[in-house]
């Protein structure tokens, strides 16, 4: 078998494309805005531009196509067109197995299709953190702008998603599921915020709702003392009024996380958010996969999390990283009528469910088992 030398750059893309292609393109051209990490200056003058690699998930729309021929004579974009929809992790796999192949990387990041490199200094920004605080995996600050929404972190007890979140998190997925399934009001009201999100009164109720939760939540929290966080769930230089201490966290989601503006915290061993996820070169090394591929879609990023705990990796989540993610999948939600929305959200939910129960047979084994 001939060996090919590998394509040399410092920070190799992953994007999962289906049924886009504008918004992929943005997010493309964000990537070749960043600016060069220049950590070795003997490489090749390409060794520190990125390398992108979009994998088409068998988009029936023909963008996989267009994004082929969109990038054809680009030497730093691969467009893998996947003969099926593979789903999430699958789709980021293959993605992955072709850059181990083909790239030699410091560091792969996976991300939707939908999210922009707009922060100055993205690279090397990176770069400089991981001197500092080495990671197998980490997430930047996802800021939703629409929804003044910040996406990462999910807390974690003992280092990965308790028994109990988890079971939380399946019985609101199920009773969701059950209230799409029988078209009630729930499933209206649901619908009516999904359609008028994007209109201008429904953001400006969007961001006056968030800054009084907000605000409610820092006079609370400041009247009943330090905020109280899992032991795992420490903090390397806390930007926010209130210090972090150790102790019961498993109640805190990404809705407590903006309200109490945890988000601005750098925190390790939290499980990080899929539109942006940052491998380090161990872990590209000593992997053959991103992704557990039992899941097709939802709850990749538990059971990545898990993952490293068993494995003693760590994770970090870096306030000082910052992408934006345009949420193109509630913009789609909005363009459909009601019996298909509910009939898209409810088949969210169930890949959802499944993804509890991948992770819940996962967890059973590798640590009840131990016990």
């Amino acid at each position: 078998m001939e060996n090919r030398e590998k394509q040399r750059c410092s920070v190799c893309f992953i994007i999962l494309n289906y049924n886009e292609i504008e918004l992929t393109k943005k997010c493309v051209k964000s990537i070749f805005k960043l600016e060069n990490a220049a950590v070795n200056k003997s490489d090749a003058p390409q060794a520190d531009e990125p390398y992108v690699i979009i994998l088409d998930n068998a988009s029936p729309n023909g963008c996989g196509e267009q994004l082929f021929k969109e990038y054809e004579s680009n030497n730093r974009v691969k467009v893998i067109l996947n003969k099926e929809n593979s789903g999430f992790a699958a789709g980021n796999n293959i993605a992955f197995s072709y850059a181990k192949e083909n790239i030699d990387a410091d560091f792969i990041i996976a991300v939707n299709s939908d999210v922009l490199f707009i922060q100055h200094g993205f690279v090397r920004k990176l770069f400089d953190l991981y001197e500092e605080y080495p990671f197998h995996v980490a997430g930047p600050d996802i800021l939703i702008p629409d929804r003044c929404f910040h996406q990462n972190p999910r807390m974690t007890v003992d280092g990965y998603p308790s028994v109990e979140q988890v079971y939380t998190m399946k019985r609101e997925w199920e009773a969701s599921a059950k209230h799409l399934h029988d078209r009630d009001m729930f499933a209206f009201k649901k619908y009516v915020r999904e359609r008028y999100r994007f209109t201008w009164w429904m953001r400006a109720l969007f961001r006056i709702k968030r800054t009084l939760e907000q605000t409610v939540s820092s006079v609370h929290h400041k009247s009943k003392g330090p905020i109280k966080l899992g032991a795992s769930s420490d903090s390397f230089h806390s930007t926010a009024s209130s210090p972090i201490e150790n102790e019961n966290v498993q109640l805190l989601d990404t809705v407590d996380i903006n309200k109490l503006g945890l988000y601005k915290k750098q925190l390790k061993n939290v499980c990080l958010q899929g539109p942006c996820i940052i491998f380090d070169r161990r872990y590209i090394a000593e992997r053959d996969v991103l992704f557990n591929p039992l899941t097709f879609m939802y709850f990749e990023e538990q059971i990545l999390c898990l993952d490293c705990y068993l494995n003693n990796w760590k994770t970090i989540y870096f306030p000082q990283l910052k992408v934006v993610h345009l949420d193109s999948g509630s913009t789609y939600n909005g363009r459909m009528g009601f019996e298909e929305f509910c009939q898209k959200k409810e088949q969210s939910y169930r890949r959802g469910i499944e993804g509890t129960d991948v992770y819940l047979e996962y967890l059973g084994r590798h640590l009840l088992s131990d016990e």
